[in-house]
């Protein structure tokens, strides 16, 4: 379940990092072709792109750690795929529509939650048993 966490992170984060350099590499070409009153809508657009990008970074560093460190790498999946996906909600709020862009970062997002799920179950699953009782061998 680990590997299956590691490979979908890595697809959800590297997914979301190419999705968001796109939509800002985008936004500037047409903030700097246009130069007209929509700079605003624009400049938010490009905004919280940002913020989706700096989600989807942190979402492939937990799918990096997850195979060492389960628990904190299915945190950081979790926090980073909510995190993006409420910033796709926002975007959605600024502009008022959804495109597909937005479905797919979405996508993107839910699947680092899902995994981010899963690394947790499976770091609580994974834990090393320490024995207490323990009989002593004698050994001549």
């Amino acid at each position: 379940m680990i590997k299956i966490a590691q490979v979908l992170g890595l697809f959800g984060g590297i997914g979301g990092t190419l999705l968001t350099s796109l939509i800002i590499i985008v936004t500037r070409a047409s903030r700097i072709l246009a130069r007209v009153s929509v700079g605003r809508l624009i400049a938010g657009i490009s905004i919280w792109s940002y913020v989706v990008f700096i989600f989807a970074v942190i979402g492939i560093i937990g799918a990096a750690l997850v195979r060492s460190k389960p628990k904190a790498g299915g945190i950081l999946m979790g926090t980073s795929g909510l995190g993006g996906l409420m910033a796709v909600t926002v975007m959605i709020l600024i502009t008022h529509r959804v495109s597909g862009v937005d479905f797919v970062e979405g996508t993107f997002s839910i699947l680092l939650l899902i995994c981010g799920i899963l690394g947790i179950i499976s770091g609580s699953r994974h834990q090393p048993q320490i024995d207490f009782e323990q009989k002593p061998t004698n050994q001549v």
